[in-house]
């Protein structure tokens, strides 16, 4: 038995994980990644493999491969997986030390929460797997805890092991340690400065993730912060090297004054990996995504706009005002960012946004006539600003006006057991009650006028469940 038997992790999809997303951020920095339609994908701690089963579901020719330590996250993850049908994922009980050496190569190698909770040896064991087993154009993805950001955690954490002495029900434990922070949160109150901004932070999110997240990822047995230079060393000496965060907005100084911005632009035309570090400084970053490939592959920096060019884009974002200089107030309710954009990208951001959450190739991204140097310069800065999305892989969905319309096959099943379901976009959301049942019907069986007989207001419904990425594209819209 593990802690995560004991206490069992909430499994959920991560976005910035999707092969797409890696195989994305691979093409704008000159590599050539596998087609992920196509790829052999690892997932390493996969727990209840909700992550791998979402990508499995939506990418069926190609190949997911999932482990973990915790047998009844296993045993979870296999009960969805034969309910779904599913033919191209396969996930085992497994310690990563004991990883098989033949298991072939893989094009994608996803660690998330996985590096700073575990011990020493099993941190390089890891590195050593993804460097035995990655393919020649592989694309690792890395998560952990980093310094200097996380020594507040470390401290609340120290705190809280105290706290908590004595209690041994984990769930117990980990309402204990977060009361200790609320109390952290409470006498900073009255003190202004960013200590009490930090520790509010701290407050709000763990509310947000819930007790079984704080149980594991700051209250579990390891939680181990580095600065980003150790593991990008360590990485180096398994033969990889860094070549992006996983999220790129995240790595943009948008919040920094303007003489840490030229000491950071200096220091990327010098080093890109000691500007890394130095921007951990300066932000205070407490977590890092990053993403790695072998050290032989030559990298394309900066971001050439050609690779953009080969790639399709979506966009939630939606205008929200107007600035005093006249241009457009934009926010992206995915990623939370928000920018101010003139009337060529407003118009570029209409147009993503009437097909979303289609994605459309860079080619029907305004009329032909147009400049299309200035609006690869456009896209890639709205790409960078986490407005738009790339993808090397066309995102598809349902637009809700099917005779027929099916929701995907996921979604149908976590409706019957919850209010949570998983998007064809691979996020999730929450239904009441009626759309809960709506869910259930849409299998492709029932005509829209037997629909309307039950739901009067189909129609907004269907419009609801095509803007979350809910419905298959009529093309793979078959009766289950």
């Amino acid at each position: 038995m593990t802690p995560y038997d004991d206490l069992p992790y909430v499994s959920r999809p991560f976005r910035q994980t999707h092969p797409d997303r890696l195989a994305s951020m691979g093409l704008l920095l000159g590599m050539t990644p596998a087609d992920p339609r196509t790829a052999h994908v690892l997932d390493v701690g996969c727990g209840s493999a909700l992550n791998l089963i979402a990508m499995a579901a939506t990418l069926p020719d190609a190949r997911f491969f999932g482990f973990d330590l915790a047998q009844t996250a296993v045993e979870q993850a296999r009960s969805c997986i034969a309910r779904l049908g599913l033919q191209n994922i396969r996930v085992e009980h497994m310690d990563l030390l004991e990883f098989p050496g033949d298991a072939g190569e893989f094009d994608y190698i996803i660690a998330h929460g996985f590096y700073s909770w575990v011990p020493e040896e099993v941190r390089e064991a890891l590195l050593a797997l993804v460097n035995r087993h990655a393919s020649p154009h592989a694309i690792c993805y890395l998560s952990f805890n980093a310094r200097p950001g996380s020594t507040l955690r470390l401290a609340w954490r120290e705190a809280a092991a105290y706290h908590a002495h004595g209690i041994i029900d984990p769930v117990e434990r980990a309402q204990a340690s977060v009361r200790m922070l609320e109390l952290m949160a409470e006498t900073s109150a009255a003190r202004p400065g960013a200590w009490r901004d930090i520790v509010t932070e701290m407050v709000d999110a763990v509310h947000a993730k819930g007790i079984r997240w704080v149980g594991h990822d700051d209250f579990g047995p390891v939680f181990e912060p580095f600065h980003f230079h150790e593991v990008a060393e360590a990485a180096a000496r398994h033969g990889m090297q860094y070549l992006s965060d996983a999220c790129h907005f995240d790595s943009q100084p948008y919040e920094l004054g303007d003489p840490a911005r030229e000491i950071l632009q200096d220091l990327e035309q010098r080093d890109l990996l000691l500007r890394e570090q130095y921007f951990d400084f300066l932000e205070l970053r407490p977590f890092r995504q990053i993403l790695l490939c072998r050290s032989g592959v030559a990298l394309r920096r900066p971001i050439d706009t050609a690779g953009l060019r080969q790639m399709s884009f979506s966009s939630a974002a939606d205008e929200t005002g107007a600035a005093a200089d006249g241009q457009i107030v934009v926010s992206n309710p995915l990623t939370g960012s928000r920018s101010e954009v003139g009337e060529l990208s407003r118009a570029i951001l209409r147009q993503l946004r009437a097909a979303w959450p289609c994605s459309m190739p860079f080619a029907q991204v305004l009329p032909a006539q147009a400049d299309r140097d200035e609006i690869a310069l456009r896209v890639e800065r709205l790409w960078a600003c986490a407005l738009i999305e790339a993808h090397a892989v066309a995102q598809r969905c349902g637009r809700g006006t099917e005779e027929r319309p099916v929701v995907w096959h996921l979604a149908r099943l976590e409706a019957a057991d919850g209010t949570t379901v998983t998007t064809r976009i691979h996020s999730q959301c929450i239904v009441d009650d009626v759309t809960r049942d709506l869910l259930r019907l849409l299998d492709g069986s029932r005509s829209r006028s037997e629909l309307i007989a039950r739901f009067p207001d189909l129609q907004r419904r269907l419009d609801w469940l095509a803007r979350m990425g809910l419905l298959e594209p009529a093309d793979e819209s078959t009766p289950a």
